[in-house]
């Protein structure tokens, strides 16, 4: 039967008992020891000091050694154990809940309240304290006239100063700065920096006569009472706060007061794998102790600290009877039982040492050792009376645990349960084997008035019934691992375990997400390539339930934002401009493929006085209206006097007004000029101007200036000694200027335009 029994427990502690031929001893959550499912115990039962009634860790503490001492995590925005505060967390205490009068109280880097930002002032309670100038209604006998004001109301601010606002100078409004004006603004207005009394208003600033005020906040310069001013922040960050933070970018706020929204908080235990976690809770990254170095099996899980726990890994050589890195002890085989398991880490109540590793068990060597309440007749000074009991002997059992069997109640034995008394006689106060944390079997009550659980059945992994108490999240039954359910009783990543003895089913494939999984099917758990830190994309899932970013973006053209291998995105140049690629003017566009467009880059700069690139002129500036425009473009210095079309003449009488001289096509020119205005119609390629000066005797001069009335803009002209006929090539659209120079006044000219 006890052969049947071994095969039937896998665990290692199970059969090393029967390799010994004894049975192995449960463990028991308050002893001391960390055994079984335990993930810590520091002897007791009591909740809230880091390790819980069933020997599991709780939330914001981290437990070590046997009895297990537990510290809370300072910085981890929890507040817990002897923790004042934690980050931003203050437990809703603030300066005036612990009578420092007002301020920001902070939290230090080892948790303790930081009460340096407190004023001890009590204001605000209305009486006259050290250091206020008054205190709501009680302005200590002060009146605005002992202030030096002609009159008014003197009044009390929130910070227990002087508010003279209400207070006048006959003065005050005539523009002048004088007795006790701070500012005059020649009105009695206020919300206009200098209020009805003359006095600078707060966050504001005044200078000159008549004053003029301007509002602090906003002229990113820190002034007194702000935490910040547009980009001026004072050396902060969102890290030297003190309010948690761990990055991100500190803003200011439009009331000039720090604006957090961009800082960052800490992401380890909230469910989700971010960027520097290897693991956050149950999500492993696909990651199992064979993946992460060198294991040949075990459970991988994962620290408060978003570590990878390798306390559960089996090495590759452990067993061979030399300790490698990450072993314990190696005792040159893979039993548990002997002082060292299968991990090859120390078994609790065990000492090993050398090569092979020679364990003895520390229990039974009559010394209290870690972990121990007593030891043969060392009882660490303990009796009865300390254990709450009335009178009795304290003994020691052999698993170094205390005896109280001889140890009894003045009032034991009355049938009523009293004091520290368990039970009495058949009073049971309700409790139960089961209710203790065993499976099932009939309780009952010792002499001494404590539980006697000797006919108690105890939980144990493999015997079908889920037991909480001892760490099991499931108990198919077996001791087996690679079914689900481990040989611990833990449900094995990638399954799902229901019912008692548990059924276990693979998840991954259910197309539902399951603690372990990245994913399932189209079930990302909320994930997208974003999230995992790509510009964009489509984010799928495998066939093994972790992530398929094959079709994540680094880039995604078109959303504004310049990104790995673009060259650009929209309007973003990632800092780059025309001065970048060479050229000294213009402006960068983006194409619709995210590369760099220069065309509209130019080669020239308009207004340094040299004609360049697709310049007309460059007079040294960039002002329009003195010939040479902000463009460096030819601009009209003369008028048409008349419009003139295809095909028509105008016979011309009187004095010439215009006076069009030194031409770019000859340097002739005079006085009194006629200017016609020709717009060419569609289809004309060419135009001949004449002159029939009807016999007189003089020289009238033709000129054609071509898009604009501008003497350099000349593209032909006649000069004969008679009246002149000028041909010449013409672009449909444009407007040419043809100029009649007159040198002698003669009236009595005809100009004839005909266009081929």
């Amino acid at each position: 039967m006890r052969l049947a029994v071994c095969v039937l427990l896998a665990a290692a502690w199970a059969l090393a008992a029967c390799a010994h031929g004894v049975p192995a001893p449960e463990p028991s959550c308050g002893d001391g020891l960390v055994q079984g499912e335990e993930e810590c115990d520091d002897g007791n039962a009591a909740a809230s000091d880091g390790c819980d009634k069933d020997c599991l860790l709780e939330a914001g503490f981290v437990c070590t050694g046997e009895p297990s001492t537990c510290a809370a995590i300072c910085g981890d925005g929890l507040v817990v154990g002897a923790e004042s505060c934690d980050g931003s967390e203050l437990g809703g205490v603030t300066c005036q809940s612990l009578e420092l009068g007002s301020g920001q109280l902070l939290c230090d880097q080892a948790c303790e309240l930081d009460t340096s930002g407190c004023s001890a002032i009590m204001c605000g309670n209305g009486a006259l304290d050290a250091g206020e100038q008054c205190d709501g209604a009680d302005v200590g006998g002060e009146t605005c006239e002992s202030q030096g004001y002609d009159g008014g109301s003197l009044a009390c601010t929130s910070s227990c100063e002087l508010d003279s606002t209400g207070c006048t100078l006959f003065s005050c409004g005539n523009g002048i700065v004088e007795g006790m004006e701070e500012c005059d603004d020649a009105n009695l207005d206020a919300g206009d920096g200098c209020g009805g009394n003359c006095a600078v208003e707060e966050g504001w600033a005044c200078a000159g006569q008549p004053s003029v005020c301007a509002e602090l906040c906003g002229n990113g310069t820190l002034d007194a009472g702000e935490q910040c001013d547009s980009a001026a922040l004072g050396g902060q960050t969102c890290e030297s706060l003190g309010q948690g933070y761990v990055g991100g970018t500190l803003a200011c706020a439009s009331n000039c007061t720090f604006n957090t929204a961009g800082c960052e908080l800490p992401t380890c235990g909230n469910g989700a794998l971010d960027a520097g976690e290897q693991c956050d809770g149950v999500l492993l990254g696909g990651q199992t102790c064979e993946t992460v170095g060198s294991y040949v099996g075990g459970s991988l899980l994962c620290l408060p600290s978003c570590a990878y726990d390798l306390s559960g890994c089996i090495p590759i050589t452990c067993g061979d009877g030399i300790i490698s890195p990450g072993e314990a002890c190696d005792d040159g085989n893979s039993d548990g039982g002997d002082g060292c398991n299968i991990l090859c880490s120390i078994e609790s109540g065990w000492t090993c040492a050398g090569e092979p590793s020679q364990c003895t068990r520390l229990c039974g060597n009559n010394q209290l050792d870690p972990g121990e309440a007593c030891d043969g007749g060392q009882l660490g000074g303990a009796s009865c009376s300390s254990l709450g009991f009335d009178t009795g002997s304290l003994a020691c059992l052999t698993d170094c645990t205390f005896d109280t069997s001889g140890c009894s109640m003045y009032s034991c034995g009355d049938g009523v349960i009293t004091g520290l008394e368990e039970c009495d006689g058949l009073a049971l106060g309700g409790a139960t084997c089961v209710s203790l944390g065993f499976v099932s079997g009939s309780l009952a009550c010792l002499s001494n008035c404590t539980f006697d659980t000797s006919a108690c059945v105890a939980p144990e992994c493999g015997d079908g019934v889920i037991s909480a108490g001892i760490g099991e999240q499931c108990d198919d039954n077996n001791a087996l691992s690679g079914d689900g359910c481990n040989a611990a009783c833990q449900v094995e990543n990638g399954w799902i375990c229901t019912g008692e003895p548990s059924v276990c089913n693979p998840s991954c494939g259910n197309s539902t997400w399951d603690p372990g999984e990245e994913c399932d099917g189209a079930d990302l758990n909320g994930a997208t390539c974003v999230s995992l830190g790509f510009a964009g994309g489509t984010l799928a899932c495998l066939s093994n339930c972790t992530f398929d970013a094959g079709a994540c973006l680094d880039a995604v053209c078109g959303n504004g934002t310049k990104e790995s291998s673009e060259e650009c995105d929209t309007s973003d140049f990632g800092g780059q401009t025309c001065a970048s690629f060479g050229f000294p003017a213009g402006s960068l566009a983006c194409t619709g493929s995210c590369t760099i467009d220069t065309s509209g880059c130019s080669s020239s700069v308009c207004g340094n006085g040299a004609v360049e690139g697709g310049e007309q002129c460059d007079d040294g500036n960039t002002s329009s209206g003195d010939g040479c425009s902000a463009t460096c473009q030819w601009e009209s210095t003369c008028t048409a006097d008349e419009t003139i079309a295809c095909n028509d003449s105008d016979y011309m009488s009187g004095v010439f007004g215009n006076d069009v001289d030194g031409y770019s096509c000859s340097g002739l020119g005079g006085n009194s000029d006629r200017v016609y205005a020709l717009t060419i119609p569609a289809g004309v390629s060419s135009v001949t101007a004449s002159l029939d000066c009807d016999d007189i005797d003089d020289d009238f001069d033709l000129f054609i200036l071509e898009g604009s009335c501008h003497n350099q803009l000349c593209v032909d002209y006649g000069t004969s000694i008679s009246c002149d006929t000028v041909s010449f090539g013409v672009t449909a659209g444009l407007t040419y200027y043809i100029v009649v120079e007159d040198y002698s006044s003669w009236l009595g000219v005809r100009l004839s335009v005909t266009c081929n």
